[in-house]
């Protein structure tokens, strides 16, 4: 599949869930989100973890929380871009869902997230930091 058409799709994916949460289309919706974050393909981890943050509800932050907090400080290292887009995505869910903060496994996750030497990642870490506390 081709960028633009993933982009598009993208697009498409936020109007539709933004107008209503139709189960004939969320559950796909969802689906097809995981298999792009799993998929080790850059691209399309970084264009589904924008589109979870800028329209990323409750329904999808229970579902999908789990796979972004692995992508933004899991055993697997994804690249520092797909870690960055997680931990802004990470700050919108949390926003929208209280409950996915569990003290203990992210005080682990801050000290982590700290010890990055990139500006760009500490800037988001520490945003999510902030809102966390």
């Amino acid at each position: 599949m081709k960028f633009t058409e993933k982009c598009t799709g993208y697009i498409a994916t936020g109007i539709m869930l933004n107008e209503r949460n139709d189960p004939k289309i969320f559950e796909p919706v969802v689906h097809s989100i995981k298999m792009d974050l799993t998929s080790g393909n850059e691209v399309c981890e970084c264009l589904a973890l924008a589109t979870l943050a800028n329209i990323g509800g409750l329904e999808l932050s229970k579902e999908l929380g789990e796979t972004v907090m692995k992508k933004a400080f899991g055993e697997i290292r994804s690249s520092l871009q797909v870690r960055k887009r997680a931990v802004i995505c990470l700050l919108s869910f949390f926003r929208r869902n209280h409950a996915l903060y569990n003290q203990e496994t992210w005080l682990r996750a801050f000290k982590e997230m700290l010890n990055e030497t990139n500006f760009g990642f500490l800037l988001s870490a520490t945003a999510l930091i902030h809102f966390t506390i």
